[in-house]
């Protein structure tokens, strides 16, 4: 009997609903797009373990978002026999090596420019380097870190100040 999951999952992973998959160590994960984007783990603690961020999954049940990101993984690691290979293993290629040994090839300012530019459209990427900047570079680390837990804390304009009053009151209402 093949279960509403499994049948939706198949659909999932057919329509091409699951994103790049990340493999490292014994632990796969992929995104998975459905009504809404879905964060997937699966794991091997000796027994299948999976995670998924979908509310079906929060009930303990392995669902489609979970079935779909397997049937990935099959599809990318079959054993259907590649020409001239003796072994008939499809051989995978490994997307972070390809990308460490491209950078292991680059200059050091090369890598530089690189990092500073991700770090411009990535906040928590700048706060970081930031943050170990300043403790290398003899600066005041304490200050350093209050200023990023003030930013990371800090209520922005009316919306944000809205939800804080809304909490407080609720708090007072409960109580």
């Amino acid at each position: 009997m093949i279960t509403t999951s499994f049948r939706r999952g198949e659909e999932y992973f057919s329509v091409g609903a699951v994103g790049r998959l990340r493999a490292a160590d014994d632990r796969i994960t992929a995104r998975v797009e459905g009504t809404e984007t879905y964060q997937v783990e699966l794991r091997d603690d000796g027994d299948l373990a999976y995670d998924c961020t979908c509310p079906r999954a929060a009930e303990g049940y392995f669902c489609k978002h979970c079935v779909a990101v397997t049937l990935a993984w099959l599809a990318e690691n079959s054993t259907a026999p590649a020409a001239g290979a003796a072994s008939g293993k499809k051989m995978r290629r490994d997307p972070w090596r390809d990308i460490r040994e491209y950078l292991a090839t680059q200059a050091p300012e090369i890598l530089i420019d690189l990092l500073l530019d991700v770090a411009q459209r990535d906040d928590r990427l700048y706060q970081s380097l930031l943050l170990k900047a300043e403790r290398t570079g003899g600066g005041n680390v304490a200050k350093a870190f209050r200023r990023a837990i003030d930013g990371a804390t800090h209520i922005h304009g009316f919306v944000d100040l809205y939800w804080h009053f809304m909490r407080v009151a609720k708090m007072i209402v409960t109580y």
